[in-house]
C-alpha cells in the first residue's frame, strides 16, 4: 500500500519479484502519473509482468504538523477512521541499518546482475555517518514508532501494510512487503491481523473491496499458495510456491529464476 514503481528504469526489470513473493497488488504513493500509466497498461496487456497497480499521483508535501498529545492523537487517528501505513520496513532501513545496503542477502540472486551493480554503486549519504550512539538513538526511536503502531492496532486504527522503499536485500519487491508484515507482528499485531493489513483492509483503502481484498465469489482471482501456516508463523507467507493474479497462474520459483544468470 505503499511501492515507488517508477523512476528508475532497473525497477522495470525486477517487477515480476512481486508476484514471486506473492504480491499481487500495489499502490504508487508518488510518481509521474505518464510513466504509471504506460507501465500500468504494459502490465494490463500482457506484455509486461508485474502486479496490479493503484497510484495516487506525483508527490506532495507541507508544513510539518503540530502532534497532539500521543494518547490523543492515536484516539483521534483510530475514532476518525482513516488508514495509518507506518512503513515500518523503510523507518527500519534508516533508523536501524543505517542506510546500509542488504548485500549479503541470498534473495539477491533473484536480481539481475547490471541492477545489482546499480544498485551497489549509489552512494550512502554522509548524513548516516554516525557515531555508535547517535545509531542507537536511532534505534530506540524505531523501537518507539513501533510502540505506536501497536497503541493504534490496540485502539482500533486501520492499519495497512506498505514499504516505501525499492533495493536490494529485504527491500526487493515483493520480499519487502512480506519483511514489512513481519515488523508489524514484531510490533504487536497478531499474524492474522498483519495479513489484514495488506488484503482486506488495503482493498479497503483502494475503494477495491469488491473486488479484492479476500476469496470470495464474484471478486477478481487473486490466490497465493504458500508452504506452512502464515498464521502460525507470519514468515511461512513469504513461503510462495503459487501466485493467481486475475485467473493468471505464474510459478514464484520459476518468476524469481527470472533474474538469475542463464
Amino acid at each position: 500500500m505503499h511501492a515507488h514503481t517508477t523512476g528508475n528504469p532497473n525497477k522495470d526489470k525486477i517487477h515480476h519479484l512481486y508476484l514471486a513473493y506473492g504480491v499481487t497488488t500495489v499502490r504508487d504513493t508518488g510518481g509521474n502519473l505518464t510513466l504509471l500509466r504506460l507501465l500500468r497498461e504494459r502490465i494490463q496487456s500482457g506484455s509486461h509482468v508485474g502486479p496490479r497497480i493503484f497510484f495516487a499521483g506525483p508527490l506532495l508535501d507541507g508544513a510539518t504538523p503540530v502532534w497532539e498529545p500521543m494518547q490523543r492523537l492515536i484516539r483521534l487517528v483510530a475514532d476518525s477512521r482513516v488508514f495509518f501505513d507506518p512503513t515500518l520496513l523503510v523507518d527500519s532501513a534508516l533508523s536501524v541499518d543505517g542506510y546500509a545496503i542488504d548485500t549479503d542477502n541470498p534473495a539477491n540472486a533473484d536480481v539481475p546482475e547490471d541492477v545489482r551493480d546499480a544498485f551497489l554503486r549509489e552512494e550512502r549519504p554522509p548524513i548516516f555517518d554516525v557515531s555508535d550512539v547517535s545509531l542507537e538513538v536511532a534505534r530506540e526511536g524505531f523501537r518507539k514508532r513501533q510502540r505506536l503502531v501497536r497503541q493504534l492496532h490496540q485502539a482500533g486504527a486501520r492499519l495497512l501494510a506498505g514499504t516505501d522503499c525499492f533495493g536490494l536485500g529485504k527491500q526487493l519487491p515483493g520480499l519487502g512487503l512480506q519483511n514489512e508484515l513481519a515488523l508489524l507482528v514484531e510490533s504487536g499485531l497478531s499474524p492474522l491481523a498483519a495479513l489484514q493489513a495488506a488484503t482486506v483492509t488495503a482493498a479497503d483503502a483502494l475503494g477495491q473491496s469488491n473486488t479484492l481484498g479476500a476469496l470470495e465469489a464474484g471478486k477478481l482471482a487473486d490466490i497465493v499458495v504458500v508452504e506452512g501456516d502464515p498464521l502460525a508463523d507470519i514468515h511461512n507467507a513469504r513461503r510462495v510456491r503459487t501466485v493467481v493474479k486475475s485467473g493468471h497462474v505464474y510459478d514464484a520459483p520459476t518468476l524469481r529464476a527470472q533474474g538469475r544468470p542463464g
